[in-house]
């Protein structure tokens, strides 16, 4: 499994999902451009769901599971990513750690 996280995200938390055979690429902050050549390689995406934009959503041809680890609107419709059978996880306005734990316990689940 390849995960790409686009927002903040605890070391440690990192470091566990590795140590589980998970593959992670941390680019926090990277703009859209950027994004969109890339997606298509990642199952799973962990970032706060106003930067996935139509042009993002259109480029993950292997998209499984979003988690949103932050409270805002995301930019497109949540049922055209649930008609794709994109599986979004959200945590919310939890606290950092506690939204990275989250995440953690849905990807090994």
């Amino acid at each position: 499994m390849r995960v790409l996280i686009l927002d903040s995200f605890p070391s440690e938390l990192i470091q566990e999902l590795q140590n589980n055979s998970i593959e992670v690429v941390y680019k926090p902050g990277i703009l859209s451009d950027v994004i969109i050549p890339i997606i298509s390689n990642f199952s799973l995406l962990i970032c706060n769901l106003e930067r996935i934009t139509p042009e993002i959503l259109s480029a993950a041809k292997r998209l499984k599971m979003v988690i949103n680890i932050g409270y805002k609107k995301c930019k497109f419709d949540l049922k055209e990513i649930s008609r794709r059978g994109i599986i979004i996880c959200r945590t919310g306005s939890s606290y950092e750690n506690s939204y990275s734990e989250l995440a953690l316990g849905h990807i090994l689940a």
